[in-house]
């Protein structure tokens, strides 16, 4: 039987981004710790970081790449998408038996797991739970579904693999006036082996603290979204700095907040938006203190905000 993996540490956990620091990160060991070559800070003087890391640091992207860059974090290549990771969750539990999980939502095998007749194996512990209401018409006036908790693997008997640690949540609901807000996390690391060519992301496991909210429907025509948290996924990582893009008066254009990119190096570029300006544009800064020029985002919002406020099925 396999052992559980506990926590985030099954994948690549997400960098968290700091407000204040987006610089590299170097450790400056002490005389009595020595360099990363051997040589100690009493042979130089003072500890400096290998020539070829000095050499490799800046910016590796024009303004117009970082545009570019930030723009993919948007398409179906590299959107962690709650709903699709709950939907697996549900679909494998389905796949099990009365003893093994013995559940449809919730999985308690923390140490040894354990394996159905169908064979399937379930390690770990999941709880996924489901709500909704009706208004008076009978219509559906707000739905959600969240993780109780997640830690947990499953593994189909061709071999696949489902792995999960972390929150998720997909809120839905629809106002009296017709209007319609949700809003998605997606928290902690997720990976399915047997993800097909739509969600790449899937594949290859995703970390994340991503929280998405939107609203449309609104009878003054008020439309938006707005983006907080970071996305690791496919060997890239971005971090939106409350980032909000206005769907109604501005046309799909960002209203404010930044967009940040790690680089290879491990510093930061980023795309700022000035509050309350309809412009796809900004300006691009490299480690907040080096302007690359404006350049501007080619994204189409619309599709964000038809799936964030779809009524679920």
């Amino acid at each position: 039987m396999r052992a559980l993996a506990i926590g985030a540490s099954v994948l690549v956990s997400v960098a968290a981004c700091d407000d204040t620091e987006f610089g590299h990160a170097a450790h400056a060991p002490s005389a009595s710790d020595g360099g990363s070559d051997g040589v100690s800070a009493d042979d130089t003087g003072s500890w400096q970081p290998p020539e070829a890391q000095l050499d490799e640091y800046g910016p590796q992207w024009t303004a117009e790449e970082v545009a570019q860059e930030a723009g993919a974090f948007f398409d179906a290549d590299h959107r962690p998408w709650a709903l699709t990771i709950m939907e697996l969750y549900l679909a494998l539990m389905a796949e099990g038996d009365e003893d093994c999980p013995g559940h449809a939502e919730i999985i308690l095998a923390p140490l040894e797991g354990c394996s159905a007749s169908t064979g399937m194996t379930y390690v770990g512990i999941g709880h996924m739970v489901t709500q909704e209401t009706e208004d008076e018409a009978g219509e559906l006036s707000s739905w959600s579904r969240y993780t109780a908790i997640a830690d947990f693997q499953m593994y189909t008997p061709s071999g696949e693999e489902f792995i999960g640690a972390g929150s998720l949540r997909h809120g839905w609901s629809r106002g009296s006036d017709g209007r319609l807000s949700a809003e998605m996390q997606v928290r902690g690391s997720y990976r399915w082996t047997g993800a097909g060519p739509e969600d790449p992301w899937f594949e290859t496991g995703v970390g994340s603290s991503l929280y998405v909210a939107a609203s449309s429907g609104d009878p003054m025509g008020r439309e938006s979204l707005r983006f907080v948290g970071s996305v690791d996924t496919r060997g890239k990582a971005v971090y939106f700095d409350d980032f909000e893009v206005d769907l109604g008066d501005c046309g799909g254009h960002p209203v404010g907040g930044r967009i940040l990119l790690r680089q290879d190096d491990g510093s930061w570029v980023a795309m700022a938006f000035e509050e309350d300006v309809c412009s796809p544009c900004g300006e691009v800064t490299w480690n907040r203190e080096e302007s690359l020029g404006e350049a501007c985002l080619d994204v189409n919002f619309q599709e964000w905000l038809v799936w964030m406020t779809s009524e679920p099925a």
